[in-house]
């Protein structure tokens, strides 16, 4: 049995999800099933989900042949696994900070060309930095999503994706309800707490006549001592029957 801290669920398509987690060493690890994907029901354990922050206990190994730059990849069996407790805020921010990269290109071992790098690229794909900077906004070109401004102190990084299932489901949420998401509280909340952005690249994907990438996004968006979402957690946004406000 492995024990690792859930650090960010991120959504994909549909009702899949994927979970990235630290170990003992502040490692980035990405437990995965035997076959197929999480789904947010298979992260379920009874009337609770998985959230960041929780710790959890479960058969986990390394996977036997794995694609970099997704190093991190391990097998796991989630119908096994175990909530341990979840960590208190500030010892949430203690274990992001323990895994901190100096800044977004040295995380990624200076392989990012633009906001991707090709399969097969020698580099990590999971990482945490604190921001100079970070602010959020709207994109409601299709779907709306929320993209990601980003200074880590070296370079200034615009628009990338935001795949943070919690902010996610707070979005649709607010959308549901005929209502503007509050990014005035959020970008406040950024400018005035300690702020830790877990990145991550996404498994590889073309552009039609293009060349297969794993593009940049934002997998998680942490504020300290004050919660960026008031507390609120990604399953509270899909399960309320009645609008959320941060206010």
């Amino acid at each position: 049995m492995v024990e690792m801290i859930v650090a960010v669920v991120t959504a994909m398509q549909g009702t899949r999800v994927c979970i990235g987690c630290l170990d003992s060493r502040g490692r980035w690890r990405r437990p995965e099933p035997r076959s197929g994907t999480f789904t947010e029901e298979l992260i379920a354990s009874g009337d609770s989900y998985l959230v960041p922050g929780d710790v959890i206990r479960l058969p986990a190994s390394p996977k036997a042949h794995v694609m970099p730059p997704h190093t991190e990849d391990m097998v796991c069996d989630m119908q096994r696994h175990e909530r341990v407790r979840t960590l208190t805020l500030a010892q949430f921010e203690d274990a992001l900070r323990r895994s901190l990269a100096a800044s977004v290109a040295k995380g990624f071992k200076g392989k990012l060309v633009g906001r991707a790098v090709l399969p097969g690229t020698p580099c990590p794909s999971l990482v945490a930095v604190k921001s100079e900077s970070v602010s959020l906004a709207v994109d409601y070109q299709g779907t709306p999503k929320f993209r990601l401004e980003l200074d880590d102190g070296d370079q200034l990084y615009e628009w990338i994706p935001v795949r943070d299932l919690r902010l996610m489901r707070y979005l649709h949420h607010r959308v549901d309800y005929g209502r503007e998401p509050e990014t005035d509280i959020l970008n406040s909340r950024l400018e005035e707490s300690r702020s830790v952005v877990c990145l991550g690249l996404a498994r590889p994907w073309a552009r039609p006549g293009d060349t297969a990438r794993c593009w940049l996004q934002v997998n998680g968006v942490f504020t300290f001592p004050k919660d960026l979402l008031s507390g609120y957690q990604w399953h509270d946004f899909s399960r309320s029957p009645q609008l959320i406000s941060l206010r």
